[in-house]
């Protein structure tokens, strides 16, 4: 299972895990900041102007890229506190006449 994804469509929890990983980082405890500096590591020791090597560069630069977008997603989507759905496995996003969408933090 790769971690391409659409822009609209919600990032599930194993595409998330699978972005996570391919950073180096873990789901729990997920920051802005931690997704950032993990893809400039990985960007900073792959690019060839830098010295990096390998005829895989661009291919983990473009990983570690898409993979940085899932998680910023990942983290915009996430309610701030706990997991709103009270177990119905969907959340509703901007007020009462707003979009219903899978609950990205339980996954259910």
């Amino acid at each position: 299972m790769g971690i391409f994804t659409r822009r609209s469509d919600p990032i599930s929890p194993e595409k998330a895990k699978a972005a996570a990983q391919a950073l180096g980082l873990e789901l729990d405890g997920l920051t802005l900041e931690a997704v950032k500096a993990s893809f400039r590591a990985i960007v900073r020791e792959s690019h060839p102007d830098v010295g990096g090597t390998g005829a895989d560069a661009a291919e983990r630069i473009a990983a570690a890229g898409t993979a940085r977008n899932v998680l910023l997603k990942w983290i915009e989507e996430l309610p701030s506190d706990e997991c709103t759905c009270k177990g119905t496995g969907f959340v509703r996003t901007g007020g009462a006449f707003g979009t219903v969408k899978p609950c990205p933090r339980c996954g259910s």
